[in-house]
């Protein structure tokens, strides 16, 4: 659902959505500071239910994460309109009085959430899981008489092009399939009050890189170079432990040691990190041109599902994080060595 920042120094709120097995006493924290709460199953309403009717009163928008049951996309492992996904409340013909009834006794539920997937499905897919909500929406509304349901978090899931340094789909093409497939959706209509999106990898993937020196190169066979470099599954988790899967697979470019884009010939190579096991592999028979020690390594659109997915393996310490801002403006973030063992909370800010 979420992890809550507040800095008294401030006086700034923050959502980060990270995981979606929520305790009471997280629920309670919510609902008590007006945090937006989307209700992945029927035990955690009856939870949030009897927290409400103790509190009196909730200043928080709520919403029931809903299933329609839209098939497997291009990643089974990131598609959770499916049958078997473990996310959501199951939408079918069968099961849409039960859930119509819930909000019809309970006032304070306010959104309708979907999330079908990510980097799974094109806009017009995307677009059927946002009309099966809105539709939803509209049929509770109408039964109540008023706009009870306000809110549409329509989730993330646009997927990002990995292959080239194009941006496809663009957000205006998945706003232009949302028009005109569910107009409802859009202020003009009148139908609700707010929209919600959760975009991750579609706004980060292409605003970041990874580079590495190159450490090592060694022979593994006559046609088949090995490069060592200074990360793999500690970052590259999804493309190392899933090598098959194509949308989690990146570009690569080798710079010299000067800074330049290498070119000429080019011979198959595999492209290994530093952790202890033989599955530490970012990129497998790629074709470059010659790779030497010193070269510098860069692995494209990785800012998102990279970082965000650290791996301690090994003891590993983050790497350094250089941002730009403007054409002068460079910033470097380290993860010191104390982090790899603890962070703590003091004084409702976290401490890093």
């Amino acid at each position: 659902m979420f992890t809550y920042f507040f800095s008294q120094r401030r006086n700034e709120k923050a959502l980060f959505d990270v995981h979606s097995v929520i305790n009471c006493t997280v629920l309670e924290f919510a609902l008590e500071n007006g945090i937006h709460v989307n209700v992945d199953n029927y035990q955690e309403l009856e939870r949030i239910t009897a927290i409400i009717n103790d509190q009196g009163q909730t200043k928080s928008s709520v919403g029931i994460r809903l299933k329609p049951v839209l098939g497997v996309g291009a990643v089974k492992a990131l598609s959770t309109c499916t049958a078997d996904s473990k996310f959501g409340v199951q939408l079918t013909d069968s099961s849409k009085e039960e859930i119509i009834g819930w909000y019809l006794d309970r006032p304070w539920l306010t959104a309708v959430h979907i999330h079908i997937g990510s980097q799974s499905y094109d806009c017009s897919d995307l677009t059927c899981g946002v009309k099966c909500v809105v539709d939803f929406a509209l049929e509770v509304n109408g039964r109540l008489g008023k706009k009870q349901i306000h809110t549409i978090d329509i989730g993330g899931g646009l997927p990002a092009n990995l292959e080239d340094d194009t941006t496809r789909p663009s957000f205006q093409d998945y706003a232009e399939t949302l028009k005109k497939e569910v107009p409802e959706l859009f202020p003009s209509y009148g139908a609700f009050k707010k929209v919600i999106t959760e975009f991750g990898q579609a706004f980060n993937a292409k605003a970041g890189w990874l580079v590495s020196r190159v450490e090592y190169t060694k022979k593994a066979s006559d046609n088949l170079k090995i490069v060592l470099i200074h990360f793999g599954a500690d970052m590259m988790m999804r493309t190392c432990y899933c090598p098959n899967v194509q949308k989690y697979q990146r570009r690569v470019e080798v710079f010299s040691e000067e800074g330049q884009l290498k070119e000429g010939e080019r011979m198959r190579y595999n492209i290994a990190g530093p952790l202890c096991f033989s599955g530490d592999v970012v990129k497998r028979d790629v074709l470059l041109p010659t790779v030497e020690e010193g070269d510098y390594l860069i692995l494209h659109d990785c800012g998102a599902n990279s970082l965000s997915l650290f791996s301690r393996h090994c003891s590993r310490q983050a790497p350094a994080v250089l941002g730009r801002h403007g054409l002068d403006d460079l910033k470097t973030s380290r993860v010191s060595l104390i982090h790899l063992y603890y962070f703590t909370w003091k004084k409702n800010e976290l401490v890093l």
